[in-house]
């Protein structure tokens, strides 16, 4: 036992001496890390008309065992990306002393010891290459057509774009002083002023982050872009909209009585029934409209 604490691992090292003199708790020792590395790589072509429905993968499994291979030769493996088996046997029985009772032990001096090029089972290093093609039109990219306009109806320049994204971050306190009159609202001159002055403070704010969806958009116009890498830049963007229309509806809401603000369309209350129908300009996913 003297020999083994002297030599073995110092995380065997700890465990041992932390239940020396009595019975082991259940799973009081712990084995190292065993490392895994996967690569995977998609490709996925827009030429040759194929729109970006085919998608080819390039994976590399268990990359480690194969770096070790390249780097260290067949024969001299370090058993990288190989799970660690160690050493769980401490005490061997080697005999019984009837005069005594007792067992006798020998101590297992390899306890702890792990070395991935000694297992028996090694998990080898694979490369695979797969391919998917989508048959049809891909639902994502169609709703990205529709938003930018490609197909049929041609596409959008980045001011008809602008034009068609300022129905996503809607003004509701200036959509208020619109409908004062058909609503019946009986605004008072003080609260169209608190709503009007609101309400072209929200515009300047709109304005900035309908243009910048805009130039996003237009800009995607130019080639054939991947709708899920547009919908990655566009969300950062459509969440602040999201947080800025809801916040304005609150505000709104604040000027008004609650007489008042139980005659205000649902359109404006809740800003997504407005598109609901159409579904131009809505993106699923987390995307605009949603």
């Amino acid at each position: 036992m003297t020999r083994l604490l002297a030599n073995t691992s110092g995380r065997a090292r700890d465990c041992l001496l932390s239940e020396m003199g009595k019975v082991a708790a259940r799973s009081s020792c712990s084995s190292p890390w065993s490392p895994s590395l996967d690569l995977q790589a998609n490709i996925r072509p827009a030429a040759f008309g194929l729109d970006r429905r085919l998608t080819i993968s390039v994976i590399a499994l268990n990359t480690l065992t194969g770096l070790d291979q390249l780097l260290h030769g067949s024969n001299n493996l370090h058993g990288w990306g190989q799970p660690s088996f160690p050493d769980r046997t401490l005490l061997y029985v080697r005999g019984f002393d009837p005069t005594t009772n007792t067992y006798q032990y020998q101590v297992n001096e390899h306890f702890g010891a792990t070395n991935g090029t000694r297992n028996a089972f090694r998990v080898p290093f694979q490369l695979a290459i797969q391919g998917r093609l989508t048959l049809g039109t891909d639902p994502a990219r169609q709703q990205f057509n529709n938003v930018i306009g490609r197909g049929a109806g041609g596409r959008l320049n980045p001011e008809a774009l602008k034009a068609r994204m300022t129905r996503l971050v809607p003004n509701a306190f200036l959509d208020i002083i619109a409908v004062n009159d058909s609503a019946k609202l009986e605004l008072t001159p003080d609260q169209i002023t608190r709503l009007q002055t609101a309400g072209d403070a929200f515009k300047l704010k709109s304005d900035s982050l309908i243009d910048k969806v805009a130039n996003i958009l237009g800009d995607s116009t130019q080639k054939n872009p991947d709708p899920m890498t547009i919908f990655a830049k566009l969300q950062p963007s459509m969440t602040e909209g999201r947080k800025l229309a809801t916040q304005a509806i609150t505000d709104a809401k604040a000027i008004l009585t609650p007489a008042q603000w139980a005659k205000v369309p649902d359109s404006i209350k809740t800003p997504g029934l407005r598109r609901e129908g159409g579904g131009e300009g809505r993106f699923d996913r987390g995307g605009p409209g949603n």
